[in-house]
């Protein structure tokens, strides 16, 4: 049975079910990197206000390490709590943000769509 709260707006599931799990991706800055035991990376959603951990493979987090504190986007099975808040994700690729800097300026985009 599932719980529906019109002030969420969102599907609730019913908390004696196992919490579920999902295909979906996680952005923010990689802020954290542990070798130590299981290979993981944190990454911290600004959104959530949260370092979501990350699973990650030998490969990955040789690609990965040496975009620390850049933001990312990473994707793979992501594992929820009952209540439906993010509990960690199994990366399979991630992306990485080109630096600020080297995007536009308003002044560059300006007039590229017209005003109605």
């Amino acid at each position: 049975m599932l719980d529906y709260d019109p002030l969420e707006a969102t599907v609730m599931p019913n908390s004696s079910k196992k919490p579920p799990k999902d295909w979906g991706s996680v952005e923010g800055r990689l802020s954290e990197i542990s070798e130590r035991g299981v290979r993981r990376v944190y990454v911290y959603d600004r959104l959530l206000d949260k370092h979501i951990r990350c699973h990650v493979t030998d490969e990955i987090l040789e690609d990965i390490a040496p975009y620390w504190r850049k933001r990312v986007t990473v994707s793979g099975l992501i594992r929820y709590h009952s209540n439906w808040e993010i509990k960690d994700i199994e990366v399979q690729s991630f992306e990485v943000f080109p630096p600020s800097e080297t995007l536009p300026s308003f002044d560059d985009v300006r007039g590229i769509f017209k005003c109605v």
